[in-house]
């Protein structure tokens, strides 16, 4: 994987389609493509030729979004481009429960063995904050908690993962 000259990487920011390249404030070219029910996924695009995803709905349309990506940077630069080394790092899953939360009140149910570095102080940050450790290959998501009902799991490269994580997290809020 080579990466780009600096004219091709200014080539791809004034010829690529809904991209924009600031470089006084972040240094990659950002291209924004528009997906269904009102989502947009956003690349980012550095000059050493590795692009970062965010917003894909799910691992399994990575590839695809992918390839959209690849083909917009190509008609820019009017020549050959391939996909090399396309790897999940990080799934970030969110609900929100039909009800508020009482912290205080499942906080001391949360088993310390399951549960890690528990934090929840509301005058520095307003979710609780937690590590859910997943049985099957030790992985630790990490969990945020809001009064609101809205909880967001992050830190696994599978999406079983965060859904184990929900259903244990789920588990202690139901007993």
């Amino acid at each position: 994987m080579l990466p780009f000259t600096k004219e091709q990487f200014l080539k791809i920011a004034h010829n690529g389609f809904n991209s924009e390249y600031d470089p006084k404030r972040f240094h990659a070219i950002i291209i924004r493509l528009r997906l269904p029910k009102k989502r947009t996924l956003a690349c980012l695009l550095f000059r050493s030729a590795r692009a970062v995803l965010t917003g894909v709905p799910c691992p399994d349309r990575a590839v695809r979004e992918a390839q959209k990506i690849r083909r917009r940077v190509q008609h820019a630069l009017d020549s050959q481009l391939g996909i090399h080394e396309l790897r999940v790092t990080n799934v970030v899953g969110s609900c929100t429960l039909s009800h508020r939360l009482s912290m205080l009140h499942f906080l001391p149910a949360l088993d310390p063995h399951r549960f890690r570095n528990i934090k929840y102080d509301p005058t520095i940050f307003p979710a609780m904050r937690c590590k859910i450790v997943i049985d099957d290959d030790h992985t630790l998501v990490t969990c945020l908690a809001y009064h609101s009902g809205k909880i967001i799991l992050t830190g696994s490269k599978k999406q079983d993962n965060l859904f184990h994580a929900l259903h244990s997290f789920l588990a202690v809020l139901n007993n």
